[in-house]
């Protein structure tokens, strides 16, 4: 009988021991996933980052871009009120001068 509890407990201690190992290196393994996990999801974080001031860059040359078309248009409807203006400026001056003739 005393043989028996010396083996079991001899055994317990045993397995104690190969499960406190097992449970190192799992944890050793978890921490090392965890470390691979995390520098994937910065790796990710960073990218999308990336992405994102990218998109930003052309959306803001978008609207630059938008912005001098409208301004140009502007510009042009300026230039055409005021071709428009001096025909009729001329207009006015030939009909003038028939009606001194």
């Amino acid at each position: 009988m005393v043989k028996n509890v010396f083996a079991k407990v001899i055994y317990w201690l045993m397995h104690d021991e190969v499960k406190d190992s097992q449970d190192e290196r799992g944890t050793a393994a978890m921490t090392v996933d965890y470390e691979v996990a995390k520098r994937q999801a910065e790796k990710k974080r960073d990218e999308a980052y990336i992405q994102k001031e990218a998109c930003c860059r052309r959306e803001n040359e978008y609207r630059a871009a938008e912005r001098a078309y409208r301004n140009n248009l502007v510009a042009c409807q300026i230039k055409k009120l005021n071709f428009e203006k001096r025909i009729q400026d001329i207009q006015q001056a030939i009909r003038k001068i028939e009606a001194m003739d």
